[in-house]
Order: C-alpha cells, then sequence, then structure tokens
C-alpha cells in the first residue's frame, strides 16, 4: 500500500511541476485526474506517446 501511495504522490508533484513550467493555475486539489485534464492536450498526447514508446502493450 505504501508503495501506490508513493506513486500517487510522485504523479501529482510532477503533474504540478509540469503545471508550473507551463505557467498554468490548478485548483487546491489531489485529484490526479483534475491535474491531468488541465495539462494541455498536446503535452498530453506527447507524454502518452513516450509512455507508448516505452512501455509495450503486453507490460501495460
Amino acid at each position: 500500500m505504501v508503495c501506490a501511495t508513493n506513486l500517487a504522490f510522485a504523479i501529482e508533484l510532477y503533474l504540478k511541476a509540469l503545471l508550473i513550467l507551463l505557467d498554468l493555475k490548478w485548483p487546491y486539489t489531489h485529484d490526479l485526474h483534475t491535474l491531468y485534464n488541465l495539462v494541455p492536450e498536446s503535452v498530453r498526447e506527447l507524454i502518452e506517446s513516450v509512455y507508448e514508446t516505452f512501455l509495450p502493450d503486453q507490460q501495460r
């Protein structure tokens, strides 16, 4: 359980740092889906394409 909590926290920090780099504001939330949806679509597409490149279907 601790591992999953740490992973969620790391993703939250990553998304918030990304939003800061993009000079975007975000609501006070820990909801990863909400934070991810605040990232511009072009950046989300880049993130997803890198994910798909480095993690084959059978490992997802």
